[in-house]
């Protein structure tokens, strides 16, 4: 079996590429000591985006194509991942991405063979309960950067927020490198529970 990982392994996103490519590295060698899959030995075919998503995409297409790999996996951050789940779709092959946070990708069953393991509950559920027993009253901002990913955080967010009967402080996206507006910070809700 031909496995394709794909992953930012040079360029602004190395670290964390590298990373993961060393988890995917580590499990395929677990799988083949343990008799492979089915009794077949795995094979990865790695792949560098340098954290860019044309490269990810020819990337992808070599390892489909030419490679004939029979899935893919790896990935950081969903402007890398989203055009490589299409590319899955067209030719009909699993994709399991390692830090996909875009819940748009998978909702709705619109790519059957896309699937993410990364998910924000584990980061949202736990901050929500917390924030309002450390600052009870008090008011504290979210910002997130303007790009799919962390448009989902206000969304989980309120969701958390709502499930524990609390308000949900205020959000601002903003363009990484631009101020954000003081007039934002003092319209921000206090953290209260809800009657």
């Amino acid at each position: 079996m031909r496995l394709g990982a794909i992953n930012p392994l040079t360029g602004k996103l190395a670290n964390h590429g590298q990373e993961i490519q060393s988890g995917i590295e580590q499990a395929v060698d677990e799988i083949n000591q343990a008799g492979g899959l089915a009794g077949r030995p795995v094979q990865l075919l790695s792949r560098d985006d340098q954290s860019q998503p044309e490269t990810a995409v020819n990337q992808a297409q070599d390892l489909i194509y030419r490679e004939k790999v029979t899935a893919l996996t790896g990935g950081y951050v969903d402007s890398l991942v989203g055009p490589i789940s299409q590319l899955a779709l067209k030719a009909q092959i699993p994709y399991v991405a390692s830090a996909s946070l875009q819940k748009d990708l998978t909702l709705g069953g619109k790519n059957p063979f896309f699937f993410r393991i990364s998910h924000l509950d584990g980061v949202t559920g736990p901050l929500c309960r917390f924030l309002p027993e450390v600052m009870p009253g008090k008011k504290a901002p979210f910002s997130t950067p303007q790009h799919p990913a962390p448009r989902n955080f206000p969304k989980c967010f309120s969701s958390a927020f709502d499930a524990q009967g609390s308000n949900c402080p205020s959000w601002k996206s903003f363009v990484p490198a631009r101020r954000i507006s003081p007039l934002f910070f003092s319209r921000c809700a206090p953290f209260t529970p809800r009657s």
